[in-house]
This record gives C-alpha cells, structure tokens and sequence, in this order.
C-alpha cells in the first residue's frame, strides 16, 4: 500500500493499493518437499519402532515464514496418510531477533487415543500450549 500526498484541499492523501499473486503454489510446494519424507526407509523404521513425530525446521524454507508454525503443523499433519506411521507433525520457526524456536505439533486426524494422550505429555513438558489436531 502506497499513502501519496495530493496537492489540493481537502483530499490530502490517496491510497493506491496493490495486490500480488497469492502464495499457494510456493506453499504447496513446500508442503510437497516436506512430506516426501515419508518416502524414506529409515525414517519410516525409525517411526514404526516408536511413536513418531516429523518435526521439520522451516525458517529458511523460502517464503515459509509468512505462514505461522501452528498452521504449517495443522496442514502438514492433516495430509500425513492414514497409513503412515508418523503421529504427527511439529514445526519450528526461528527468527533472528530471538534467541528462541518456537514450535507447533498437528496431529494427524486419526491418530489413536494412547498416542494423543502421549503426545500431549510430551507438548506438556516442553512447555507448549496446545496442540492442533485434536
């Protein structure tokens, strides 16, 4: 948005607005890149072995950061298969005028009972204040 001052009483500003292209393209993308770690062995192993959260650290993923953690974490874990082994998804965003990461964990839409009740031990002792996804 622009603010421009106009010569003549008593209009003494116009505001000229433009719009850009929206971000869902970039952001599918990303979404796409993230989840394709489903694909890999280990980490699969690795989350069949014990309950399992794919946490992913998205500050310097492109244009991520216009999107706040708690809504990454719900999309990406509203698109984890049925099948998958991953409980859920925790994202984290740092930023360069804070020494801290913030975090959000979605969980995906059927997880079992057990699992949601430890995953929320777990948001509670790390300190977080809610889950999405329940």
């Amino acid at each position: 948005m622009q603010i421009i001052k106009a010569d003549a009483p008593p209009t003494r500003r116009r505001v000229i607005t433009h719009t850009g292209g929206t971000l869902d393209g970039p952001f599918q993308d990303l979404e796409k890149q993230v989840l394709e770690v489903l694909n890999d062995r280990q980490k699969i192993r690795q989350a069949e072995s014990l309950p399992t959260i794919l946490l992913v650290e998205a500050s310097r993923s492109g244009l991520a950061w216009m999107r706040s953690q708690q809504i990454w974490a719900t999309r990406l874990a509203a698109r984890l298969p049925d099948s998958t082994p991953f409980r859920g998804v925790g994202v984290m965003i740092s930023s360069l005028d804070s020494p801290k990461a913030s975090l959000s964990i979605g969980l995906r839409p059927n997880i079992s009972p057990e699992d949601a009740d430890a995953v929320h031990g777990l948001a509670r002792d790390l300190g977080l204040s809610g889950l999405s996804g329940l």
